[in-house]
Order: C-alpha cells, then structure tokens, then sequence
C-alpha cells in the first residue's frame, strides 16, 4: 500500500509482514514551503507511481529504483497545465491526463527525451475543458468527467466525442464537477455529482440508462466525493469530504454511512481522502484528521498506522 505524506514523504506498508517504508522525495520536486496538495497518486504498469501536484505538475517516483523525475511546464512546454488532476494507462501504453486545460494523451514521460520534439496533444474543442477525472473502460473508450461540460467518451481510433445525459431528454450531464469516475468489476461506470452518485453500464454500447443513488448524510458538504472502491462482495464504498466512509450494499438503492453495527458512524466529520482494498481485503482509508485508518470488509474498524503518518 503506497501514500504520500502532506510534508513531502511517501510511505509504503508491506501487508503481509507490516512493514512500513519512508521515502523522502525530492524538496526540488515540491513545494516544501507549505503542506504539499495531492491531486492524485497511480500506479503504472511498470511499476512507477505518478503523484499528481497542485500547480507544480506531475512527480513520477520509480518503487523498484527509488529514482525520481518531475514533469511540469518548465521542462515540458507540451503539457498543457501544471495543474494536473488524474491519468489513466491504456493498453497500448499510452497515458492519459485529466488536467485544468483539457484532456491530453502522451507515451511514458519517464523515457522522454527532452530534446525531442513535443509529445502528441489530443486536439478537440470539448477535450480542451477543464478535466477533473479520467478512466478508460474494457473496450477502450476513455470517459473523462469536466468542470461544469458533464461527462464524455473519446474514441481515440475515429476522433469522436460523445456526450451523455441524465435522460433522453436532458442536457449533457453538467450538474456539478465530475471529480471522481470509478469503473467497476461488473463494467458499470460510477461518477458522483452534486449530492448523488450514478451509474451507468457501459458493455451496452448505446447506453441510455443513470442509475441514481442518494447520499443520505446529516453533513451538508459530505456530497464532495474523493474516491471509490468495491470490495469482493461487490458493495460500493466511497470516500467523502466531511461525512466519513458511505457504502452502497448489494441490492441496496441508496448509499448508507449511518449503519451503527459496521462502526463506519466513528468516521462521522471526517474528511476521506482516498479509499482501496488490499489483497487481504482489508479496507485502507487515508484520512484528514487520523492518518492510515484499517477496516474490516464489514467496516469494523481495526488500527490506525503510526500517529506521525499524515
């Protein structure tokens, strides 16, 4: 399980014998003056993780080598933003970022030679709004979410774009910033938006059906979603900004964080900030107020990492 810390480190916590590693990366790389912003951390086929910086741009840190790179605009002039918000692998290697002047595609950065003329920019008008998150389903499409446009799938094989709407008879869905998309095991793409989450199943290739759950919270500002996840049982959890851990349980119509059997209610006015399973299937939470907070698949709570972990 990898992590950054808000000061600059990055942890790494081995499961099966607890061990717990501490990186220190490059005060060049970031901003140490102040508590560094995360907007994302991936893990690549090759083993690399990409933390993604607010305004400073893409830091990627090689977990077999422990070397380090940075990317932003002062090294690569292609990149349309130093403010990037996610990235996505394909299958043909190429990766996608999600950043504040549209979405763009390019091969490994870690490999780029700087000298080299500039990386492929995928050029569209609607691929050039403000992306906030990117995911590439089964077939291939890539489904980016935008600040204020909605949601799209670019096919990167003929060059279009598509829009989707809440219904038939909406407009594009734009009701909030999609932040956050999540593809699950089934090939059903969720994505938050204002105070509810929807799904749709994308196997279909005309797909015309939202599937929407209520968020059901006491906190006004918990709708922010950071992330999601699905345990093997196939329940949904996700991540919130103020209202803790919310779970929508199988054959269930509405997410839930008030079930006083799980102690998820302990979580009440925290601030999640990402969300995963490890291959025992406990569940990691990496929290604003307490750090690395273990679960149960059920959401008993079981530990906490080491209080200096934040």
């Amino acid at each position: 399980i990898w992590f950054p810390g808000s000061m600059g480190q990055l942890y790494s916590f081995n499961t099966e014998n607890s061990k717990l590693e501490l990186f220190k990366l490059n005060p060049k790389f970031i901003n140490a003056q102040r508590r560094v912003a995360y907007t994302f951390i991936y893990l690549d086929s090759k083993k690399r993780l990409w933390l993604g910086q607010k305004n400073m741009g893409v830091l990627i840190f090689d977990t077999k080598t422990k070397e380090q790179k940075i990317f932003n605009q002062a090294n690569c002039s292609w990149l349309p933003s130093n403010c990037v918000f996610g990235i996505c692998e394909d299958d043909s290697d190429l990766f996608w970022l999600a950043t504040r002047e549209g979405l763009m595609s390019t091969s490994s950065l870690w490999d780029y030679s700087f000298e080299e003329s500039h990386l492929p920019i995928v050029v569209s008008d609607k691929l050039s709004y403000c992306v906030k998150s990117v995911i590439i389903d089964l077939a291939g499409y890539v489904w980016f979410g935008t600040r204020d446009y909605g949601l799209f799938r670019y096919n990167a094989i003929n060059d279009e774009v598509a829009s989707y709407s809440l219904s038939p008879n909406s407009s594009p869905v734009s009701v909030g910033n999609l932040d956050n998309l999540y593809l699950d095991e089934k090939n059903h793409l969720w994505f938050s938006s204002l105070n509810d989450v929807y799904k749709i199943d994308i196997s279909n290739e005309l797909v015309n059906e939202f599937n929407r759950f209520p968020l059901v919270s006491t906190y006004s500002n918990w709708h922010q979603i950071n992330d999601f996840t699905h345990s093997k049982s196939g329940n949904i959890w996700i991540a919130t900004k103020g209202g803790g851990i919310s779970i929508l349980f199988n054959r269930e119509e509405r997410f839930n964080n008030s079930d006083f059997q799980t102690g998820i209610k302990d979580l009440f006015g925290f601030s999640i900030k990402a969300l995963t399973f490890g291959i025992d299937n406990r569940l990691w939470a990496l929290t604003a107020e307490q750090g690395v907070m273990v679960f149960k698949s059920n959401g008993k709570y079981l530990s906490k990492l080491s209080s200096f972990i934040n």
